[in-house]
């Protein structure tokens, strides 16, 4: 999992997770999330367009290598199994309905994919533990802070460093996400540093707020 933990966030006051009740995200709500509840926002694995194309390339190399009778055998058994390591890592990952992310009275779930798909340890965080969210947008690759996409960072109290856990195969709902915060711990606030550019100053310095830390 990608660690780019940047500092900070726009030069505005913190939107809380109450404030955005009155929002929307401007992504619509994920089929493969559990039904709109205040109290639970849970996203499980689901089979996406990557993962169905790879399901796809799978199953082609599969069959190539059990049809062409042509090739040698041991190209067959490679394309054979070249297919299948393709094919079962997406299937392992729906049927495992593996918890990508969760927000609930008790606190924040955030799940991750193990090797060749199989699923890994969550990791539980509950309120008490949380100072803030914090969602920012990588625009542009760099060293330090990674692939472009979108991050979350739940941000711990007491002074330690939160990790960035990249938004890959699913998209948040902040509009989800708040209304639980809203009725679990209206005093967790959800900053937004929106699109961050790394080799822009001025969109470090907007970090930098997010994370309440001081410019290197």
């Amino acid at each position: 999992m990608t660690d780019p933990y940047p500092p900070g966030n726009r030069h505005e006051d913190p939107v809380h997770a109450a404030d955005l009740l009155g929002t929307t995200s401007g992504q619509p709500s994920q089929p493969y999330s559990v039904p709109p509840d205040s109290g639970c926002y849970e996203i499980r694995c689901r089979l996406t367009g990557l993962g169905a194309y790879t399901v796809i390339l799978g199953l082609v190399m599969i069959a190539l290598g059990v049809f062409r009778h042509q090739w040698p055998p041991y190209e067959r058994v490679i394309s054979v199994a070249v297919g299948a390591f393709f094919a079962l890592q997406v299937v392992i990952r729906i049927i495992s309905r593996k918890i990508l992310f969760r927000a609930d009275p008790t606190g924040i779930t955030l799940g991750a994919l193990g090797r060749f798909g199989f699923p890994s340890p969550d990791v539980s965080i509950p309120w008490t533990d949380i100072k803030k969210i914090a969602l920012y947008k990588i625009t542009r690759r760099s060293r330090k802070f990674g692939q472009t996409g979108s991050y979350m960072v739940i941000v711990p109290r007491g002074g330690a460093r939160g990790r960035a856990r990249k938004i890959d195969t699913w998209r948040l709902d902040t509009e989800r996400l708040a209304a639980v915060a809203a009725a679990a711990a209206p005093d967790v606030p959800v900053d937004d540093a929106g699109d961050v550019d790394p080799w822009v100053d001025a969109d470090l310095k907007r970090l930098d707020a997010v994370f309440e830390q001081q410019p290197e």
